[in-house]
């Protein structure tokens, strides 16, 4: 896949050696489905025009995962550090918001375990350095 992603995109400054192993980051973690990761090492088998259109059309082979730890977990932190509004209003934008985010994004094929994994990180963010903590969570749960 790295291989072609670079004759495809010649143009590009990505290395081979990080995008292999951003792929096996992303692979030991577990953070995306197998089936979509089944169907987008099939659309690098096609021909360099073909695979962003592959790729567009692998999605619809995901079940959407359970993104609920993580809302509820934002939506806990908002109301511990003291945000405005109720944690029920919060859950139902936060929904509303990331349904259609998912849609037809590679974000539909990753894992109920990434959304565990994130809401992990907003439960044990301190209040008083909430960006901070969040993101260097998340930088070293889900990689650079």
């Amino acid at each position: 896949m790295c291989a072609k992603e670079k004759e495809c995109n010649s143009g590009t400054a990505d290395d081979e050696k990080e995008c292999l192993d951003a792929c096996n980051n992303i692979k030991s973690k577990g953070y995306y489905q197998d089936t979509f990761i089944k169907a987008v090492n099939d659309c690098y088998g096609k021909t360099c025009s073909e695979i962003d259109n592959c790729l567009d059309k692998s999605y619809s082979s995901c079940k959407t995962p359970d993104y609920m730890p993580y809302i509820n977990a934002a939506c806990e932190k908002m109301v511990s550090c003291g945000g405005s509004g109720s944690k029920e209003e919060c859950v139902s934008s936060g929904k509303e918001s990331i349904e259609k985010e998912i849609n037809n994004s590679p974000m539909k094929c990753t894992t109920d375990r990434l959304f565990d994994d994130l809401g992990s990180c907003i439960s044990k963010a301190n209040c008083s350095f909430l960006d901070e903590d969040i993101n260097k969570c998340m930088e070293d749960t889900i990689g650079k």
